[in-house]
């Protein structure tokens, strides 16, 4: 599956409960939190069949930021 940001937004908005987050929103400041960003992290890692590492992930706070994450795992997606 080829990922784009939109996909990884309706994530975060479902996981979060929060309203539109665009490209580059840092959903913190949105209102997430970090039990929201475990289970973020956990849906994705589902989602995409993969291991997101964990300092990677706490450093991107936005959609575009995750997107380029799953981009760099390219080579290890199922």
């Amino acid at each position: 599956m080829q990922w784009e940001w939109e996909q990884i937004a309706e994530v975060v908005c479902s996981v979060g409960q929060i309203g539109p987050v665009g490209p580059d929103d840092d959903f913190y400041d949105l209102g997430f939190s970090s039990i929201n960003s475990l289970e973020l992290l956990i849906q994705l890692e589902t989602l995409c069949n993969a291991t997101i590492p964990d300092d990677r992930f706490i450093e991107a706070r936005t959609p575009r930021g995750i997107l380029q994450i799953i981009h760099s795992l390219d080579g290890t997606l199922a």
